[in-house]
């Protein structure tokens, strides 16, 4: 039996669980520390040996633990470098099965700095998901990922930034009863409405993203002071505020990509793509710096001016006068 170096209520009630008598790739694992949690579980950071990776623990119960065990197996097929890798899944349960949990091992990977990233880094970010969205989208039946946000999107040591949180993750074959789960911040108008939702909703969670970490972590519309109040104003259709020194061109893709009407924002990832791809090759125009000010020079008192032009006059003619009386001494007189 392993030994955590960390443990919560939830890994408490997890190893005492004795699952039937059946053992699984957890039972292997020390939990190090806790990474994060969310909606749909918590993660923890893990150790087998030398080997590193991060565990998501999510509550399910009989019937939907068979909905995740499927999903899970799906997204271990969508290969694409900037999806989360999902190396092993299982279920652990009471010997009633009154509790059960999906146990999730997943690669190792690093949060983002929401509030510090560079311009590059954003660029390569949304670049690699709209990879993963294609990746997702483009299957059969189509993947919707239903809570893209900052904080599911994740970095490698390498600096390749991948999609992960697929907790709220569906298969969209168009039979399955219409729920999206998503944080209300990020989530499209039509999921607000209860209209019908497709991928391009995942395209509009990709887009205020991309807003938020272009604008340090703010999100559209913080300035008014509430958060409730600029999710209210964002899904009434108003048109995403400019980002101080975002070009033009950038914030109309952002802009194009939130459209709140579906059928006039980018159809797919690709799409996106193409048009970031334009936005960052055009130049950008250079506002011209300000003429540097001069200093300003202290204005003399007209008195003053006409006084010293006066005293200037009278000191000349008794030069003058001194000196043509100097030379009548030395040309009559000699001396």
């Amino acid at each position: 039996m392993v030994h955590d170096n960390y443990t919560d209520s939830l890994i408490t009630e997890i190893r005492s669980l004795d699952n039937g008598g059946r053992r699984t790739f957890f039972d292997n694992w020390t939990i190090d520390y806790k990474i994060g949690g969310g909606n749909f579980g918590c993660v923890y950071r893990a150790s087998c040996g030398q080997e590193r990776a991060a565990i998501k623990i999510v509550s399910v119960d009989l019937h939907s633990s068979e909905d995740f065990a499927k999903e899970v197996k799906i997204l271990q097929r969508l290969r694409s470098p900037n999806i989360v890798d999902i190396k092993d899944c299982d279920v652990i349960s009471s010997g009633d099965l009154t509790k059960s949990y999906m146990v999730i091992r997943m690669e190792k990977l690093h949060p983002l700095n929401i509030k510090n990233m560079s311009y590059n880094e954003i660029i390569r970010l949304a670049f690699n998901m709209c990879s993963a969205l294609t990746t997702c989208h483009s299957t059969r039946p189509p993947i919707l990922h239903r809570d893209i946000k900052p904080d599911n999107i994740l970095v490698s040591d390498n600096g390749i930034y991948k999609l992960g949180d697929f907790g709220a993750a569906w298969m969209f074959d168009g039979t399955r009863e219409k729920k999206y789960y998503t944080t209300p911040l990020y989530m499209p108008p039509e999921v607000s409405a209860n209209r019908t939702f497709d991928a391009r909703s995942d395209i509009y969670s990709l887009g205020l993203s991309l807003y938020t970490l272009f604008n340090h972590g703010q999100p559209a519309f913080s300035g008014v002071g509430d958060i409730g109040k600029a999710i209210k104003i964002r899904l009434s259709g108003a048109m995403l505020p400019d980002i101080p020194g975002l070009s033009p061109a950038i914030m109309n893709v952002l802009r194009t990509a939130c459209n709140p009407n579906p059928a006039l924002r980018y159809q797919n990832a690709g799409q996106l793509a193409a048009a970031l791809q334009y936005a960052i090759s055009q130049p950008v125009q250079k506002q011209p710096m300000p003429n540097k000010p001069q200093p300003k020079q202290k204005k003399k008192h007209p008195f003053w001016r006409g006084l010293f032009s006066v005293i200037g006059i009278i000191a000349g003619i008794a030069l003058l006068v001194f000196l043509i009386f100097y030379i009548y001494k030395i040309f009559f007189f000699g001396f």
